[in-house]
């Protein structure tokens, strides 16, 4: 019987490092090959095929249409934050505390987000799979599709990945969400859960290797024995501003006690593809720098302090901002409780500050700041990821 449709129950999100043969059974020695993303809420991918008309004289139309650029090949996906697991999987390079979250603060912040991106090729760029097990099955409860007609599952690969945005967003009433987006320089397909990898070389040919991808878990890369918690809540979340250098700015004051509705990190990584004679696809696609960072906090306006913008302009301030995602208390599970992960950002600038106010509404105020990514040595500035140890 064809299949109707496909629904998230059945799929699961994957990535491994590139140009290699990888399997559930092979990792390489010091680095895990195959990685799941836990709590995937959406996942969207895509490519589109630019054109070049060939005209001459005497011809109304084109005589052809080449291609003459590498195909565009996009991924985005969203998924609750719950711990560092998937920013792992991601590439980033994260600070690790002591065991209680009290730990996470500014001075424990000291390995930049980007550095294993900046310094390590296999960090840099993954294969992605999104694998589809057969209808009306639990991916997490599927180990190995079966090759008969119709029944069997499976997996689209994307190629040669390079993470172009994370952010992060929060809100009163809702569940920290994280967003991705990711370039990628090709696309296959395959039945099951195996095949040929995705990777490419510059000179458009497939990059050799083969997958095998495992079963897809409920709790993926999880370091408690516990499990993993489920999602992380906005009572849970604890924001603190400090001023670390210059003159304060007036109105709302975040440096003291706030009521926060929301906030969001963004950073983009906007990515520029190198080519050469001979090659037709790029054998890399650097960041372009500087890396900003983007803050933006959303509060209600409460007692305003003195300020005035013409001492802010006179003499700039700088700021610190810790934010603390702390793991809820769970019955009997106190592993759990003392698990949280943390954001640190460093050397933030006042960008905008905006109110807002209508009828029927509360009186809001967003503030905007942004810092600049260093790097590896230049632990002074940028965003700082960090998470707690569970207890043994």
């Amino acid at each position: 019987m064809p299949r109707n449709r496909v629904i998230y129950q059945s799929e699961a999100l994957f990535n491994t490092n590139d140009f290699v043969d990888v399997t559930a059974s092979t990792p390489q020695t010091g680095a895990l090959f195959v990685n799941q993303f836990s709590r995937v809420q959406s996942c969207n991918y895509n490519f589109n095929i630019a054109r070049r008309d060939v005209n001459q004289f005497g011809n109304l139309a084109a005589i052809d249409r080449l291609i003459l650029e590498q195909p565009t090949v996009g991924l985005d996906f969203t998924y609750l934050l719950t711990d560092m697991a998937n920013e792992k999987n991601l590439g980033f390079s994260i600070n690790t505390t002591g065991t209680s979250l009290s730990d996470i603060s500014s001075p424990a912040a000291t390995i930049s987000c980007l550095s294993g991106i900046l310094t390590s090729g296999f960090v840099n760029t993954k294969n992605y799979f999104i694998r589809t097990v057969s209808e009306g099955n639990d991916a997490s409860a599927f180990a190995t599709d079966t090759s008969s007609t119709n029944t069997v599952g499976s997996t689209i690969g994307l190629g040669n990945g390079f993470l172009t945005n994370y952010s992060v967003n929060a809100a009163v009433g809702d569940f920290p969400t994280t967003s991705v987006s990711l370039e990628c320089l090709n696309m296959n397909f395959s039945n099951g859960n195996s095949g040929f990898a995705p990777g490419v070389t510059s000179a458009g040919n497939i990059a050799g290797g083969v997958f095998s991808l495992p079963q897809s878990a409920t709790n993926p890369n999880s370091e408690n024995s516990l499990g993993k918690i489920s999602a992380l809540r906005h009572g849970d979340i604890s924001f603190s501003l400090s001023k670390t250098q210059g003159q304060s700015y007036g109105g709302t004051d975040l440096t003291t006690s706030a009521a926060i509705q929301n906030f969001s990190i963004s950073m983009g990584l906007t990515r520029t593809p190198l080519q050469k004679i001979g090659s037709k696809y790029a054998f890399s696609r650097e960041i372009d720098f500087p890396v900003t960072v983007t803050l933006s906090v959303t509060a209600l306006v409460q007692d305003l302090t003195t300020g005035n913008l013409v001492d802010l302009v006179n003499t700039d301030g700088l700021y610190d901002a810790v934010i603390k995602l702390a793991a809820p208390a769970v019955a009997n599970t106190t592993n759990v409780a003392n698990e949280g992960v943390g954001y640190v950002l460093k050397r933030l600038n006042l960008e905008s500050q905006d109110f807002s106010s209508s009828i029927g509404a509360n009186k809001e105020v967003t503030l905007t700041f942004s810092t600049q990514v260093g790097s590896p040595q230049q632990t002074d500035r940028g965003l700082f990821m960090l998470e707690t140890l569970p207890l043994s």
